[in-house]
């Protein structure tokens, strides 16, 4: 079947595009063209608990890189696109509720994907809900409800968006 994202052309002009990150810049007009999910082929898929547990035994074999920050300050100057992708705040995967993961982009390599880390993004000031839906592979409705999730979590312990921001 080949790669989807292998040929692609533009939205304005009908010309072949070239990949840019997360978007595909026209060579002729230079339109930005945003990667949609059908653009990336195939879904994710979950890994589940018990076959990451299976497969612990492979991974104790690869000697590990630098000691893994701790802190913000340890990481803020440190390599990107982020090596740690076990890190919470990495955005090439996601870990479900049961413990399992699942890649966000299942076609990018997490060493390819750029933002890789929401601190970074958090330190660049805000974004619309389209942009962060972007961002994480998510529809602009699936970031509002994310939003609106998060407030009611605040509000229930007392605290307002204003004391973050």
């Amino acid at each position: 079947m080949g790669d989807p994202l292998a040929k692609r052309l533009c939205r304005s002009c009908g010309e072949p595009s070239h990949l840019d990150g997360l978007r595909f810049v026209c060579r002729h007009c230079g339109a930005d063209n945003k990667v949609n999910r059908s653009d990336l082929g195939e879904r994710s898929k979950v890994i589940p608990l018990r076959t990451l547990e299976r497969e612990r035994r492979h991974l104790e074999l690869v000697p590990p890189l630098d000691p893994r920050p701790r802190t913000r300050a340890d990481c803020i100057n440190g390599p990107r696109p982020c090596p740690w992708v076990g890190c919470r705040h990495h955005l090439g995967l996601e870990v479900t509720r049961a413990g399992g993961i699942k890649p966000t982009f299942p076609n990018i390599e997490p060493d390819e994907l750029e933002p890789s880390c929401a601190l970074d993004l958090a330190d660049n000031g805000s974004r619309s809900l389209e942009e962060i839906g972007e961002i994480l592979n998510l529809t602009r409705e699936r970031t509002r409800q994310i939003f609106e999730t998060a407030l009611q979590k605040l509000r229930l312990a007392g605290r307002s968006l204003k004391e973050f921001l």
